[in-house]
């Protein structure tokens, strides 16, 4: 079984982004923001994305398994985890237009990174969470 991951904050606030892998119809991309003390937990075959919101925060992460792979990038139950460009269902996903400027702004170096703009980003829940 893949391994589930599990986030804990310690300092600073923590935006997870999260959304069934393979579920049927269940394809829709939702958020999350952890601040401290708080801890998130991200159920097998979830695709997901962590970032902070802050240009400075402090965590853990680790994964729990009863068996399986728990670390590497690669093909999913090979390696334990899959990067969207190599994801068999990439082409049925729909990441929400924040999410794809988030990744954006991480794929920069950190001191390139606009934390004003990813706050900002980050902080705007109306569309993304159902009241």
């Amino acid at each position: 079984m893949p391994a589930v991951e599990v986030y804990g904050v310690f300092e600073g606030r923590l935006q997870l982004w999260h959304s069934p892998m393979n579920e049927r119809g269940a394809f829709m991309w939702q958020s999350v923001i952890a601040g401290p003390g708080d801890w998130l937990e991200v159920a097998r075959l979830h695709c997901h994305f962590a970032c902070w919101l802050d240009a400075e925060g402090f965590g853990t992460v680790f994964k729990a398994a009863g068996s399986g792979e728990l670390a590497g990038v690669g093909r999913i139950v090979i390696a334990g985890k899959t990067v969207c460009d190599d994801c068999n269902v990439s082409s049925q996903c729909a990441r929400h237009p924040r999410l794809d400027e988030l990744v954006h702004q991480y794929s920069l170096p950190y001191e390139q990174r606009d934390y004003s703009r990813i706050r900002r980003l980050g902080e705007d829940q109306s569309s993304v969470q159902p009241q």
